[in-house]
């Protein structure tokens, strides 16, 4: 879901996936002649390596649900969210005005960062 917003305290990480939405649409554009189809994956938060240190959070599924339910989106839009919760979590986001958002947004990457500071120094 960081290509569709941007995201506070992952800059870097949500600029990435923005990228990689302006590039999948061109690469869907050069292709659309050729049968190829390109659909592009847009998850929110998986349970994995890099998500490890962030506050708990409903509906965050382990990264082997993700891949199973993404898998079974494919091949029936270019884009998807491949999970049903992710896909709830986006329509409700949509409807929320871009200030509401910005501020939730920069409200969750705070929680993460400060949960993880907080969790490496008690580690230390």
């Amino acid at each position: 879901m960081a290509s569709f917003m941007p995201g506070a305290y992952l800059a870097e990480y949500f600029a990435t996936k923005h990228y990689l939405h302006a590039f999948s649409e061109a690469i869907a554009i050069e292709l659309e002649d050729t049968g190829v189809i390109v659909q592009e994956v847009d998850p929110g938060q998986v349970a994995t390596e890099m998500t490890k240190d962030f506050a708990p959070a409903p509906g965050v599924p382990k990264a082997d649900v993700y891949v199973a339910s993404s898998l079974a989106t494919l091949g029936y839009s270019q884009r998807t969210l491949g999970y049903w919760v992710h896909g709830l979590m986006w329509f409700f986001s949509d409807m929320t005005p871009e200030w509401i958002s910005s501020k939730m947004m920069t409200y969750t990457g705070r929680m993460n960062y400060e949960h993880a500071v907080e969790k490496h120094r008690k580690s230390s």
